[in-house]
């Protein structure tokens, strides 16, 4: 038989010099050769993508996942475990994993490897005690923090505060803000945003919530501006050992801790209002009149009269002979 009659049938495509089978043995032959054809194009596919790594220079190699270590750039708040468990079961059904993990070699160790990305699958082949296929590229950190970052980005669904936390761990690591932008695939606007959001919330408040996935950028910018109050910060850190916190999923944690601290926020507000001393000041001629409010944080004076800039140019001219008397204990005493 031809080589062409040989590819044909494994395709699943008839020559017109074959006989028909009859119409029962068609359909079956016809249905074996559409898995065939599918196994087949599956493993070409992935032959093409393993020689497009080896042209461009990387070695593709089965390594057991102990010789192996973590990331040193962690852009993950906690382990996703039913995305683990899927992919654990996946790669029981099907006996491997074809899609190979990225790693270079190891900057202090040259017997080991590190981790770009695909952490996922390396924790899924340690627990079955299988080996790892992945793909060795030399690379430097800056190069390994872009391509963990974009793949991460891409892959998988990284929440707005993972996110902003890996933004701010690549700005501490003194990287530029191109290079945060290029590795989360974001723009300066969403850059700046996770980095105010990532440097005001302390960060015990951020990994005790969680991923929380479902949680956007607007909702963490309101818990911003609710914990920029140090007071209310403070109520957030003693909120996150509340047992109940403790018993919520990710998602359920940060509505709960909100509330938390939309709440203390409105009673201190209430008690800041209730503290707020208002008191009126009238010339004895009637001719200037002032509204004057006190309270723990300040001293108001608001002059109503057609005068009331000349006056208050007066009192501001003054001022200094005025703090001066009130020092010496004249204006204490009165």
């Amino acid at each position: 038989m031809s080589r062409k009659h040989s590819l044909s049938e494994l395709v699943g495509q008839d020559s017109d010099t074959l006989q028909q089978p009859e119409k029962d043995v068609r359909t079956r032959a016809a249905y074996v050769r559409r898995g065939a054809s599918r196994a087949m194009q599956k493993s070409l596919g992935d032959i093409a993508e393993n020689a497009k790594l080896v042209a461009k220079g990387d070695v593709i190699l089965s390594l057991d996942p102990d010789d192996i270590d973590e990331s040193f750039f962690v852009d993950r708040i906690e382990e996703d475990e039913q995305e683990d468990a899927a992919l654990l079961e996946a790669i029981k059904r099907d006996g491997y994993n074809s899609t190979p993990i990225l790693v270079r070699p190891h900057p202090e160790d040259e017997k080991r490897y590190m981790i770009v990305f695909g952490h996922r699958r390396w924790r899924c082949a340690k627990r079955l005690g299988i080996k790892v296929r992945a793909v060795v590229k030399s690379i430097e950190d800056i190069a390994h923090v872009v391509a963990q970052g974009q793949e991460n980005s891409a892959r998988s669904n990284l929440s707005f505060i993972e996110k902003s936390m890996a933004a701010a761990k690549l700005e501490g690591m003194g990287q530029t803000r191109e290079t945060i932008k290029s590795a989360l695939s974001i723009d300066d606007a969403l850059a700046s945003r996770m980095l105010s959001v990532a440097s005001t919330i302390d960060h015990k408040i951020i990994y005790a919530i969680g991923a929380a996935k479902k949680i956007g950028r607007d909702r963490w910018e309101e818990m911003k501006r609710l914990v920029l109050n140090p007071k209310v910060s403070n109520v957030a850190l003693e909120k996150i050992r509340d047992p109940d916190f403790a018993e919520l999923e990710s998602n359920e944690r940060f509505e709960w801790l909100l509330k938390a601290v939309k709440d203390t926020g409105r009673t201190a507000k209430a008690r800041s209002k209730a503290r707020v001393k208002k008191t009126t000041w009238t010339s004895d001629d009637k001719s200037l009149a002032a509204n004057i409010q006190r309270s723990n944080s300040g001293f108001q004076l608001k002059i109503n009269a057609a005068s009331a800039g000349e006056f208050g140019d007066f009192i501001a001219k003054n001022l200094d002979r005025l703090f001066a008397e009130f020092n010496s204990g004249e204006g204490r005493n009165e």
